[in-house]
């Protein structure tokens, strides 16, 4: 018997880059289109679905509204930004410094029943929350066709 595969809503373009990543994140190239740009870091991402919409849930503590972008082209989502480093004041050092600092970009491909042009996003204490929409999937209804 065949098992069928799940099918993931959707396909987070930086998967390569996942193995990678365990158990700690580590400082790895940004899942960009090859623009050679370094992610210091990626935040945590988590994906729901409703009947009525996905929800994509970022961790970006740290980071204003204004630091984070998030738009769609093609039918991909790119959600990037920049937490930029805290300069030492003057008098003081530091003697741990464990905050990831830097640019990040994170891309993910919309499933065929997403609205892209309904999306939208809100942040509140450190969390960016993105609702993408659904829309009707027409369902193709099944036809015989005549060998002739």
């Amino acid at each position: 018997m065949q098992q069928l595969m799940r099918w993931e809503p959707f396909s987070d373009t930086d998967e390569f880059f996942r193995s990678f990543l365990q158990p700690r994140w580590h400082r790895q190239f940004s899942p960009g289109e090859g623009n050679g740009r370094r992610a210091d870091w990626l935040p945590a991402v988590d994906i729901r679905e409703t009947d009525s919409e996905y929800t994509l849930v970022a961790e970006m503590a740290g980071l204003r509204r204004e630091d984070v972008k998030v738009h769609v082209e093609d039918d991909v989502l790119t959600l990037e930004g920049e937490r930029k480093e805290e300069k030492e004041a003057k008098g003081q050092r530091s003697h741990r410094v464990e905050r990831m600092y830097g640019h990040f970009s994170r891309r993910f491909t919309l499933p065929d029943d997403a609205e892209p042009t309904k999306i939208t996003a809100d942040s509140k204490d450190g969390i960016v929350t993105i609702h993408i929409p659904k829309r009707p999937v027409e369902k193709r209804k099944a036809r015989e066709i005549a060998v002739q």
